[in-house]
């Protein structure tokens, strides 16, 4: 990931948490929106299919918990 990829959303990660309103203790996802390219042509082949999902947390949640019911 290049600095222009994720600089700045890294950056806003660590500034929020500095500042409490995420809690250090707790667990964070950081999403790096973009064209995805780069990422997949660096991992193709050395991890699973890319899944696609709308833009929500209501998606994604979804998609954890269907995937934890796959794996369990």
């Amino acid at each position: 990931m290049s600095l222009a990829d994720g600089g700045v959303t890294v950056g806003v990660a660590k500034k929020l948490i500095a500042s409490g309103k995420i809690p250090k203790d707790s667990s964070a996802v950081i999403c790096v929106t973009g064209n995805r390219l780069k990422t997949l042509d660096a991992v193709q082949g050395r991890c699973g299919k890319p899944r696609e999902i709308k833009p929500s947390l209501r998606e994604f949640e979804a998609l954890l918990a269907h995937e934890e019911n796959v794996n369990a």
